[in-house]
């Protein structure tokens, strides 16, 4: 790790606000609304993919404590505080602010 806390705050907040719209994908519904579809589609793409950076840029150990803690952050959010629509935009705010930090010049 290079110390920098900055990128891994980004993608443990990803994780946390992308959560409980990524769970909604697994409860049982018949059939959602168009829109709220789209956004469990995005939620779900945020999830995976931050997961799989955060795992993959810090290694196993601390990847997996990242994803905990996201996990358990969505889990409060989702159980305590309700930010209804915005929590999906925040997280892919957060995964766009960290890919602009992280990204290599072009």
């Amino acid at each position: 790790m290079d110390g920098n806390m900055v990128p891994m705050v980004l993608l443990v907040a990803a994780i946390a606000l992308s959560w409980p719209k990524f769970l909604d994908m697994f409860r049982i519904q018949v059939s959602p609304p168009v829109m709220e579809a789209a956004v469990m589609s995005v939620a779900a793409a945020v999830f995976l993919g931050t997961a799989g950076l955060s795992l993959q840029l810090y290694g196993n150990a601390a990847g997996a404590i990242m994803c905990s803690l996201g996990l358990c952050a969505g889990e409060f959010l989702r159980r305590v505080v309700y930010i209804a629509r915005l929590e999906t935009t925040l997280s892919l705010a957060c995964l766009a602010i960290f890919l602009a930090v992280r990204a290599p010049v072009l």
